[in-house]
């Protein structure tokens, strides 16, 4: 990728986006995919030093970023980084929810305070960033929501039940804030990505590994043989936050590889 790559077919120009969670794994990839489409990109998350890596980054390559500090089980956090981005870039005109954790543990073994963790980060922490953006987007008469889940969002595990509800909850929610924010002309909608080997994919293998389990989370079939990547889910991402999506919300798109027909 160089500096040509960014603003070829520049959907999002004009834009701003706020990317939660943006500074590692699928976030990251999301961040740098919206930047190449046009939109200026704020890129937040509780871990600084990777934020302002991808904000280093799209810059580099002449996107423009933003480096944002940000905690979604915080409503102060949460209030200071929407307020910090509005105030550089004038504006925020896309959400992309992204912000998530995954159990610290496995199965039956999932305690309460991790089960409820992944419930406040994945879910709760989703719902923060809608109240705190939604009355500037009703304020302007223009915003997009897109909420990250997963494909545990639609098939639950055995392996990750809590991490699993919070993305199936990620899914309900998408469909009822679509319903009340349609007035306001806020698209709401949900991507489920499939299995991408990121850290928390690599946190699970190794999870799996200690119990002896690590082929029950490779085992499943795919239709496309290719693997999928953060760039996939960027696209993916891309297309619902532009107006080619205008007419589309409260749906949920499987990137999958076709895991769900399988």
């Amino acid at each position: 990728m160089d500096s040509s790559d960014f603003r070829r077919f520049p959907i999002l120009a004009h834009r701003v986006t706020l990317v939660t969670g943006g500074g590692k794994g699928i976030g990251r990839g999301i961040a740098l995919e919206i930047a190449r489409a046009g939109s200026k990109v704020a890129v937040a998350s509780r871990v600084l030093v990777s934020v302002r890596a991808a904000a280093d980054v799209i810059g580099s390559l002449g996107g423009e970023a933003l480096a944002v500090h940000l905690d979604v089980t915080d409503d102060g956090s949460v209030s200071k980084c929407v307020a910090e981005v509005a105030g550089a870039f004038g504006r925020v005109d896309i959400l992309v929810n992204n912000a998530g954790v995954f159990q610290r543990d496995i199965g039956l073994n999932v305690g309460d305070e991790d089960f409820n963790r992944c419930l406040d980060v994945n879910l709760t922490g989703m719902w923060r960033m809608v109240q705190a953006l939604v009355p500037q987007f009703k304020k302007q008469g223009y915003g997009k929501i897109v909420n990250i889940s997963s494909t545990g969002g639609r098939r639950g595990m055995g392996l990750a039940p809590a991490y699993c509800a919070s993305k199936a909850g990620v899914i309900s929610l998408t469909q009822s804030l679509a319903s009340v924010l349609g007035i306001d002309k806020i698209n709401v909608n949900a991507v489920c990505p499939g299995a991408i080997e990121t850290a928390l994919r690599q946190h699970l293998r190794e999870l799996c590994a200690g119990l002896g389990t690590g082929s029950a989370l490779d085992a499943a079939a795919y239709a496309l043989a290719d693997p999928l990547t953060v760039a996939d889910i960027g696209h993916a991402v891309v297309f619902l936050a532009s107006d080619y999506a205008k007419s589309i919300t409260g749906q949920t798109l499987n990137v999958d590889r076709g895991f769900n027909v399988n």
